[in-house]
């Protein structure tokens, strides 16, 4: 799970780009069986991310160094409070 805070005015291209990497994710990491977004009820600068992998290794390690996500981290800068 991973909670985001996204900054104010940010949130169209926080779901636009989060759209885009789980897509790429989804298509190359088959070690990743699901994605989910959802909002916060509570609080709309907040988005809460479940993801379900084959290990916690394999997320942090090979996953997260991937260039894809190398190259959206970056992005996410931009968005993330």
């Amino acid at each position: 799970m991973i909670r985001c805070a996204i900054k104010p005015d940010k949130m169209e291209i926080a779901k636009r780009e989060l759209e885009a990497i789980i897509k790429m994710v989804m298509a190359n990491e088959t070690a990743c069986h699901g994605i989910r977004v959802h909002d916060d009820p509570k609080n709309p600068q907040r988005l809460l991310i479940i993801e379900y992998w084959d290990s916690e290794e394999v997320f942090t390690g090979p996953h997260m160094q991937s260039p894809h996500m190398q190259t959206f981290l970056k992005t996410a800068e931009a968005f993330l409070d």
